[in-house]
């Protein structure tokens, strides 16, 4: 179920892993209409100078508390919740390079959230150009089988009357190879 639910929100992407293992073999039945529309923006190539660089600064601390609970949510399960945290519309990117989509329907952010293999413990946040990077580590999370526990990842957001506007996921600096997404 998870892969289909992400090959029709990911359609139009190059995406290297969908991360769909453990689905229960059935199709959705709407998967012909896309829960998503690709974004108009360009994909973010550069979005934000290198951690420890001397441009980032003090993440602020109310972008920190959304994140914050927005990542708590999610590892417990609670998708709903999690996607409500999402403003509308909404860009996210899965990966790096990726074209980002624009969430427009509350059930495109529980989607995009349901997808989202591992839950994290947020570690830092700092603020790098226009974003508030979360800095995490991943873990396993209710509902999902994560891909890669343990691991350190970068994610940027946007953070607009109290909602994330934007999830972009970052590079990770010090890993070769493909990340876990979260």
């Amino acid at each position: 179920m998870r892969l289909a639910l992400a090959c029709a929100i990911c359609a139009s992407l190059a995406m290297g892993a969908c991360g769909g293992g453990g689905g229960s073999g059935t199709s959705a039945t709407s998967s012909a209409r896309t829960p998503t529309t690709p974004a108009t923006p360009a994909p973010l190539t550069t979005p934000a100078p290198p951690p420890g660089s001397p441009k980032a600064r003090p993440a602020p601390a109310a972008d920190t508390r959304v994140i914050r609970a927005w990542v708590d949510t999610l590892r417990r399960g609670d998708i709903a919740g999690a996607a409500r945290l999402f403003a509308l519309p909404a860009l996210v990117q899965y990966a790096p390079g990726d074209r980002p989509l624009r969430l427009t329907l509350r059930r495109h952010a529980r989607t995009f959230n349901r997808l989202l293999p591992c839950g994290a413990e947020l570690l830092r946040t700092e603020r790098r150009g226009r974003y508030t990077v979360g800095i995490f580590r991943l873990v396993e999370r209710r509902g999902a089988n994560c891909d890669g526990p343990g691991a350190v990842v970068e994610t940027a957001f946007v953070i607009r009357g109290g909602l994330i506007a934007e999830w972009r996921r970052l590079p990770d600096p010090d890993q070769a190879g493909e990340a876990p997404v979260v």
